[in-house]
């Protein structure tokens, strides 16, 4: 099986048993496929289409590139993008999640190994086209910052919450490096603790309380970048 390190839409001509790049070219619809890719990007695709056949690629994923102040820090995907884990590691990293037009997918980002709810939780609805939307929660709790960028469209922040001063109300899972939102389903938001009210100040536009709303949408082909920052 041959591998090709993109996930951009790509059009391949098969000649003779051989896979080479054309011209692009519109394809019947009976010859498009779909292709898989694993979870650092890698595009999948059949390496013995039918001869003489125009085959237009199309990806069924959305890759996102991350990048880490620590190596070390952690995530658990969730909902539609399914339950990988692992570390950001130094550097860029790309993951590439499932798209899908009945539910938003998430991750959850700490420093613990394997971070589940409590944890900062970064959630992003990516249709197959048209519009994503996103946001950063905290209404279960916080544990690191998360920022991201698609264009125009920027959510999330980059405030270390554990560093302005206002003392994490709920000390339950401290020891998991966690601030417990027991407020986070609150009616409105100024029913939020303090600690929790800065992640919508100075530039910050976490989701604090059950009503926030998400990012204003964005087109699904824009590229998006998240930087993880913060620790206590």
């Amino acid at each position: 099986m041959q591998l090709i390190t993109s996930a951009s839409l790509l059009i391949w001509t098969a000649i003779s048993g051989h896979v080479v790049l054309a011209r692009p070219v519109a394809a019947p619809a009976s010859n498009t496929i779909t292709v898989e890719h694993t979870s650092d990007g890698t595009a999948i695709f059949p390496t013995n289409p039918s001869a003489n056949a125009d085959l237009r690629i199309q990806s069924t994923t959305k890759c996102i590139t991350f990048t880490s102040d620590n190596p070390n820090w952690q995530y658990t995907n969730a909902g539609p993008w399914g339950q990988a884990s692992g570390t950001f590691g130094s550097g860029t990293k790309s993951m590439c999640v499932p798209l899908n037009n009945d539910a938003g997918g998430a991750m959850f980002i700490g420093t613990e190994g394997t971070p589940g709810p409590g944890n900062t939780k970064l959630e992003i609805f990516l249709p197959t086209s048209g519009n994503a939307y996103g946001d950063v929660s905290l209404v279960d709790g916080y544990s690191l910052s998360v920022r991201c960028v698609s264009g125009s469209a920027v959510f999330g922040g980059s405030t270390n919450l554990w560093k302005t001063g206002n003392q994490c109300s709920d000390t339950s899972m401290l020891g998991r490096n966690i601030c417990k939102n027991a407020r986070g389903y609150a009616n409105a938001q100024t029913d939020v603790t303090n600690f929790f009210q800065q992640g919508v100040k100075n530039g910050n536009s976490f989701c604090i309380w059950k009503n926030c709303a998400q990012v204003p949408g964005w087109p699904v082909t824009n590229d998006i970048s998240c930087h993880i920052s913060g620790g206590r």
